[in-house]
């Protein structure tokens, strides 16, 4: 008998206690690795549209230095430099640009389309500039175009005249 009274008041846990205990550990890691995944996911959302954003910005930027000094902008092949705007934007699932010229003012029009890699995260950037074209003035109407073809003042013996 004194053994089993020995046994009865001895302290530690009962089963029902460490049942509880390890259900309230098991929430808390739950909750963790699900906040974590959500910070991750995030994360690669806003990675994913970081980069668009910069390939479509760099574009931008590398068409506007081509551009900005042409004498002659066209949409068709004719012996002339050329801008290949995909090849500009890498990575991209799709791509649509847009340019129409009002006398000396190019209105370039670029959307941009991406789905992360090993992810359904799509991410879509829009960007409109205008190219102040210092040695062309002209019309063109709106049009679809994944190639311009250009004349920078190095390629002809074009001289402007400040009169």
């Amino acid at each position: 008998m004194k053994n089993l009274d020995k046994i009865k008041n001895t302290k530690g846990l009962t089963l029902v206690e460490l049942l509880i205990s390890l259900s309230i550990v098991a929430m808390v890691i739950s909750v963790t690795v699900m906040m974590s995944l959500i910070g991750l996911r995030s994360f690669s959302m806003s990675m994913a549209q970081s980069d668009i954003q910069y390939e479509v910005r760099r574009a931008s930027a590398y068409i506007t230095e081509e551009l900005r000094n042409s004498t002659k902008i066209s949409t068709t092949d004719s012996g002339l430099d050329d801008i290949v705007i995909d090849d500009l934007i890498d990575g991209n699932d799709s791509l649509s640009s847009n340019i129409k010229i009002d006398n000396n003012v190019l209105t370039l029009y670029i959307k941009a389309d991406k789905v992360g890699v090993g992810t359904n995260i799509n991410t879509s950037y829009d960007l409109t500039t205008e190219i102040l074209l210092n040695n062309y003035s002209t019309t063109m109407s709106p049009i679809d175009v994944t190639t311009i073809y250009y004349s920078s003042p190095d390629d002809t013996d074009f001289e402007p005249s400040w009169d």
